[in-house]
């Protein structure tokens, strides 16, 4: 079982390297449709 404070400080490392990416893709979806 991981503690809280793991599960935070993991996730937040996950969130740091795949949003630049995730919000390039919508950014991209987004002009495509404009």
């Amino acid at each position: 079982m991981l503690s809280t404070e793991t599960f935070v400080s993991e996730g937040y490392r996950a969130v740091q390297n795949y949003l630049p990416i995730f919000v390039q893709n919508i950014s991209r979806t987004i002009m495509t449709f404009e």
